[in-house]
């Protein structure tokens, strides 16, 4: 594979885990429960996005470009707490439901902010 589709495929990934998001985020909204297969395709993706991340920043980023920037790093580590809130979120709803909402918004705006940081990172690749 081309070391060029790199960052294509990993936006890929992240922007099919953060539409996933988004539409289990406005179902969460308007009161309803999603179907378990688009919940698990969502942790899926995520995870495969941050693992990707994290590939690219030990050493397989595109020629001619730093293997971890500042926002690579960001992204990562923005990932990776967006990853451990929307695990125990559910897990503090049990006993707090507004915990538990607290943690969902944390996840979004989280997960928002490491996709953010992604697109500004990759964006130096074509520089």
């Amino acid at each position: 594979m081309s070391p060029e589709l790199i960052p294509f495929i990993i936006l890929t990934i992240t922007t099919a885990a953060a539409a996933l998001g988004l539409y289990l985020f406005a179902l969460f909204l308007q009161r309803r429960r999603a179907a378990k297969l688009v919940l698990g395709a969502h942790i899926l993706l995520g995870m495969a996005g941050l693992e990707q991340v994290a590939v690219v920043i030990r050493g397989a980023a595109p020629s001619g470009t730093a293997a971890a920037g500042q926002f690579g790093t960001a992204a990562a580590g923005l990932f990776a707490l967006s990853l451990f809130s929307g695990f125990i979120a559910p897990i503090v709803a049990q006993r707090s439901k507004q915990g538990g909402v607290a943690l969902l918004y944390t996840h979004v705006g989280l997960g928002l902010g490491g996709f953010a940081s992604l697109l500004i990172w990759f964006g130096s690749f074509a520089m």
